[in-house]
């Protein structure tokens, strides 16, 4: 399948967190679990685990990993005008 033949549907960006997540998870899973490094970021970048605020609305319980979504969304959408 082409990029060109995706119909995809436009996400907001916790959405797009928690899209993010699930596949770096199922790329964890299918590797065999392996690396530690790996493991910790889905444990702290988990949506829900931890209490949601405005200033995190996912709820990730790494503080700076919302903002840092956020910049990231920032650059790749002002490099596609």
């Amino acid at each position: 399948m082409s990029q060109d033949d995706l119909s995809v549907p436009e996400l907001t960006p916790e959405q797009a967190y928690r899209a993010m997540h699930r596949f770096v998870q199922g790329y964890f899973d299918r590797g065999g679990k392996r690396g530690d490094e790996l493991a910790l970021f889905l444990s702290y970048a988990a949506p829900g685990k931890w209490e949601a605020r405005n200033d995190n609305p996912v709820g990730s319980g790494d503080p700076a990993a919302w903002e840092d979504w956020l910049k990231v969304i920032e650059e790749v959408t002002s490099s596609q005008s």
